[in-house]
Order: C-alpha cells, then sequence, then structure tokens
C-alpha cells in the first residue's frame, strides 16, 4: 500500500474509533445521589453525576456552542470522488478505507454535506460494481450508499433544493434490496424507502396523515427490535415539523397511538416525547431567539429567560426541552449574566419538584441544575491540587500554584471536547516556556486509551482520569462540569478566574493574566 494510503488509513482508523465514541445515547440514564446542599459529600456527587450529565445534557444541547468550526472541506471530498473515477487502480481495501474515512466526516455546511454524500455514494458504488469479496464488504458498501443518498435526499427535501434526480435514484438504489437476507442491508433497504415514501407524500401535498402513519406504523412493527428505525422515524417527523408543522402535529399524535408494544415501545415514547418537545420549542420560537440573543442585547436576553420560564410550566418535559434550557443556563453563566443564570437552575429545580419533568429524566435534572448553582458559588475561590495525574505523577500544591492552569473537561463520548482537544494540543507550542499547564480531566469511568496516547506527546498536557488518577478529585470538587467541553481558568495562587470559561477565548485570557503577572 502506498504512503498515502497508509496516511488514509490512519485518518480513517481515528474516524471510526471518534463515531464509535458517539454512539452512546443520551436516552441512557443512570441513578445517582443528590445531596441537599454545599459541598456536603460533594465528591461522592459528582461521581454519580458526571457520567449521567454528559450522556443526559452532555453534548448536544443549545448552549453548547462549537468550539472548533473544522468542517470537513467541500473541495477535498469533490477532488477524492474524481480521483476514484479517473483512478481504478486502488484496491478493494483501500476504498473501504476511503468509504469510512468519509462515512465519519460531518460537517454543519450544506455544500460541504452534499460533497460528502456525493462522494460516499461514488465509493460505494465502486465496491459494488467491482463485486465486493464477501459478505461484511458488500454489507457496508450498499449501507453506506443506501444511507448517503437517504442523507442526501433529506438535505434536498429540508433545504428545497431542487435536486430532482434525488428521488430516483434512492428508489432505484433502495428496490433492489427490499426483500435482501442479510438484515442490515434489508433494514436499511426499508428505511431509505421509509424516506422516499414518506417525503414524496408531503411533497405531493396530499398530506396523507392515514397513509403515513400506516406506512411508519408497519415499519416499526417489521423491526420492534430495532432503535435504528426509531431514530429514524423520530428524524422524519422532526424534518416535517420544519417543513408543515401543523401536519407533523397531526401525524405526530396519531402515530403516538399507534407505536408498538414490546422492546421498542419505551423507545418509541422517548423519540415521541423529543418530538413532542421540539413543537413546544418551535411554538415559542426558542431558536430563532436564542440565534438572536446577542443582536437583541438585554430586552433579547429577557425575553429567552420569559420563555424558558414558559417552557418549564408545561407538563411532562422531556430531554430535548431540557437540553435546551439547561443549555440557556450554561450560557448566561459562561457569559457572565449571573442573574439570568441563577433563574434558570432555580426554576429548572422548581420545576423537577412539582414533577413537571418526566419522572426518568427528574433526580438528573436537579442534579445538573445544582451543579450549576455550585459552580457560580465557586466562581474566585481556591483550588487545592492534589493526587496523581493518570501518569502516576503528583500534583504539587506549591509548585502548581506558581503556574496558570487551563482546565479541560471532556469525553470520549463527546466528539466536540475530543476535537477541541486534540487543536488545543496542535496549538500548545504558543503556551510552551510559559507557567501555564493544561489539565485533560476525563469525565469517563474507564481513560479512551486510543485518544490520550495523541495527547501523552504534549508535555504541557496532564491527564486527569478517575480510574488512575486520584488528582482529577482535585477539579471535580471545585468544577461539576456542564456541557463538554468545559474550560475552567486556574490563575496564580490556585485562585479560580473563570471556573465556566469561553473555550475560544481561554488561552488568550490565560495569557492576559501571565502578562498582568509580569507587570
Amino acid at each position: 500500500m502506498s504512503s498515502d494510503s497508509k496516511s488514509r488509513s490512519s485518518r480513517s482508523s481515528k474516524s471510526r474509533s471518534s463515531k464509535k465514541s458517539d454512539d452512546t445515547r443520551p436516552d441512557d440514564l443512570r441513578p445517582v445521589e443528590v445531596p441537599e446542599d454545599g459541598r456536603t459529600n460533594l465528591l461522592a456527587m459528582m461521581l454519580g453525576m458526571i457520567t449521567t450529565m454528559v450522556l443526559v445534557f452532555g453534548v448536544f444541547g443549545l448552549g453548547s456552542e462549537p468550539v472548533v468550526n473544522e468542517q470537513y472541506n467541500a473541495e477535498q471530498a469533490k477532488r477524492k470522488a474524481e480521483q476514484i473515477k479517473a483512478d481504478r487502480a486502488d484496491t478493494l481495501d483501500e476504498l473501504v478505507i476511503e468509504l469510512a474515512e468519509l462515512g465519519s466526516a460531518r460537517s454543519t455546511n450544506l455544500a460541504d454535506s452534499l460533497s460528502i454524500c456525493r462522494s460516499r455514494i461514488d465509493v460505494s458504488d465502486e465496491i459494488i460494481r467491482r463485486g465486493p469479496a464477501g459478505e461484511n464488504m458488500r454489507e457496508k458498501a450498499v449501507t453506506e450508499g443506501l444511507l448517503a443518498r437517504v442523507k442526501l435526499y433529506g438535505l434536498d427535501f429540508t433545504n428545497q433544493l431542487g435536486l430532482n434526480e434525488s428521488g430516483p435514484e434512492l428508489r432505484a438504489a433502495y428496490e433492489p434490496y427490499l426483500d435482501d437476507s442479510n438484515p442490515k442491508i434489508y433494514s436499511n433497504a426499508r428505511v431509505a424507502m421509509l424516506t422516499h415514501q414518506s417525503f414524496e407524500k408531503i411533497k405531493s401535498g396530499g398530506n396523507d396523515v392515514a397513509g403515513l402513519v400506516e406506512l411508519f406504523a408497519d415499519t416499526m412493527k417489521r423491526f420492534p427490535e430495532n432503535e435504528f428505525v426509531a431514530s429514524m422515524i423520530e428524524a422524519h417527523l422532526s424534518a416535517l415539523i420544519e417543513k408543515e408543522p401543523s401536519y407533523s402535529e397531526m401525524l405526530f399524535t396519531k402515530l403516538r397511538d399507534r407505536h408498538p408494544k414490546g422492546t421498542l415501545k419505551p423507545v418509541m415514547e422517548r423519540k415521541l416525547r423529543n418530538i413532542s418537545d421540539r413543537l413546544l420549542l418551535r411554538a415559542e420560537n426558542f431558536s430563532q431567539k436564542y440565534t438572536d440573543r446577542w443582536a437583541n442585547g438585554r430586552v433579547g436576553r429577557s425575553e429567552l429567560s420569559a420563555t424558558a420560564s414558559r417552557l418549564l410550566k408545561k407538563p411532562d418535559i422531556g430531554l430535548l426541552l431540557l437540553q435546551r434550557v439547561l443549555g440557556l443556563g450554561q450560557w448566561f453563566e459562561r457569559n457572565e449574566f449571573i442573574d439570568e443564570a441563577i433563574a434558570i437552575y432555580v426554576e429548572v429545580i422548581e420545576a423537577t419538584d412539582r414533577g413537571k419533568v418526566i419522572p426518568e429524566l427528574r433526580e438528573q435534572t436537579k442534579t445538573v441544575a445544582k451543579a450549576g448553582l455550585f459552580r457560580i458559588s465557586m466562581q474566585g475561590k481556591t483550588i487545592e491540587y492534589r493526587g496523581v495525574d493518570s501518569a502516576g505523577k503528583q500534583l504539587i500544591d506549591a509548585e502548581m500554584k506558581k503556574k496558570i492552569g487551563i482546565v479541560v473537561f471532556w469525553s470520549g463520548n463527546s466528539e466536540g471536547s475530543v476535537r477541541y482537544l486534540a487543536q488545543l494540543n496542535a496549538r500548545t507550542k504558543t503556551l510552551r516556556n510559559k507557567p501555564i499547564t493544561i489539565y485533560a480531566v476525563c469525565v469517563d469511568p474507564e481513560l479512551p486509551t486510543e485518544i490520550t496516547l495523541m495527547m501523552r506527546k504534549a508535555s504541557m498536557i496532564r491527564i486527569m482520569d478517575r480510574k488512575f488518577g486520584s488528582g482529577v478529585n482535585s477539579f471535580l470538587e471545585v468544577c461539576p462540569p456542564g456541557m463538554l467541553p468545559h474550560v475552567m481558568l486556574v490563575g496564580f495562587d490556585g485562585k479560580i478566574e473563570d471556573i465556566n470559561a469561553d473555550p475560544t477565548q481561554v488561552e488568550n485570557k490565560a495569557l492576559t493574566l501571565l502578562m498582568n503577572r509580569l507587570r
């Protein structure tokens, strides 16, 4: 294999591990102990709640603003697709590596997303054309091709791009596999058909609610154990809310009465509750108000607070709505609108006490809100460094307090926090030979070794974890993290300068602290 192919293999391997870590679902909750006040048994609370916070409110809520706007380059994707068509000398192994890399690529930019989809289609079609050696390779190629065409069709539908070929191409792709003997290919083909037929019904303007309910219900009946199908149905309803809100509400109401029994029942209940939350958020125009939070100044912030307060009075508040409201609280906190942040956290606790939050989320919700209030109370206090890091090296309090500390709370299940750490690691040369140390505090029960290998190459980054390094307690005791990556800035003498720092500005703020010290 060529050196270029080896490098592609390395990159795709990282992408696959990242994608795997992102599979942890926010629905997977764990019970936690919630103490009544302050620092009483605080460490015990932290160890119980950190994983829950990552899983429940962790990384996708509104308010966890993108720290690193790292997009997959559209031109790069286009060149790869053209190269694949022009150079058929690549081995199947190299094409599979390329497909894995493209399958892991993500972008919030529409042009980039379209390029990624088309490149995935080109590569998967080429693998299928060659006649893949083995069922695993066939499954991978067909599945990636179907998913890419579904994504392309969905982008066309939601953004009204007018890509006339996307519908017929999707249908031509899934029809040969509707009776396939491979269960994964079969289920993906059915989901592709569901996407095509449901969206075509909407595009035709017929608003056939009964027909769509039957289509969705039949799909759920065929796959009673398949959470992927449940997630796709949720995605369909979410897209319909943006496209046809009144129609989607009728569809949601009827489908809610038809969801299946058995294993998939609780899954679909959670998915449909997300849709209910989304409808409430849309009715309050929450997303637009959040987008305009800076432009509208104090009035905009006041309106956002009032909107959050109204939402917290609704019955049966679910995960999505809590993510948005708690994300808003953290945004207030991070930008030093402390009164507004406190009000949000207090109202969340009150809503939980009144039974407005669904039962399975009550304790975790209360814990997260209390953690926000505790963080605010710790601003300006002093941290005591103690214990050892993951390499067994002692944290010496007197020595650490002679330096500035940038503390990054991260998780292998949070792709954004892993990406932020990787980029921070690449930028450490600007901080070298300065009294600044970076602490990477992993909140997972187990340290993701494949990720930390990258960080160990930078001597400025000291890795902390809950299994091998008791030093992690120094940081968890003073700062239960919010949405990841959560960054804390500790100044000289261990003073907490910013307990919820802006990750994009923390390096500049650290250097400013240093300059002020040297004056």
